[in-house]
């Protein structure tokens, strides 16, 4: 089976599509481990971990400039609440990749002979769904 290129996704804030969107990146979801080595049950010398918790990680996304697309998500940076966040992907089972973040970052990038950018960073805060 062939891929699939990234184009016709679709990332909203919400029921309300983030508009001029370049890419998306994550969410880079890792897992903590936690040493449970036990010394007196250790005869071959290595250390033994079991789970810890979960971190959905970062999503990340450049989008182009716009006063009003700054500003949406601006107000997400300036809220101290989780905002609901979709990926709504273009394959053939129409995947939605849903969570909840904090805007961490929103800065600003002014080339001189390119676009105006904003590449924004989203910590997740709980579970990811997959539907």
């Amino acid at each position: 089976m062939a891929g699939k290129t990234g184009l016709g996704t679709i990332l909203k804030k919400g029921a309300v599509a983030i508009g001029n969107i370049l890419n998306v990146t994550g969410p880079s979801m890792t897992r903590d481990t936690v040493d449970s080595t036990v010394l007196a049950d250790n005869a071959a010398g290595f250390r033994e971990f079991i789970t810890g918790l979960r971190d959905g990680g970062t999503v990340g996304f450049d989008m182009l400039f716009t006063k009003a697309g700054y500003e949406a998500i601006k107000t997400d940076f300036m809220d101290d609440d989780a905002v609901a966040y979709s990926i709504e992907l273009p394959d053939t089972d129409s995947t939605i990749i849903g969570f909840s973040g904090l805007v961490t970052d929103l800065p600003l990038d002014i080339p001189i002979n390119d676009t105006i950018k904003c590449s924004v960073s989203i910590k997740v805060t709980g579970a990811i769904t997959v539907s």
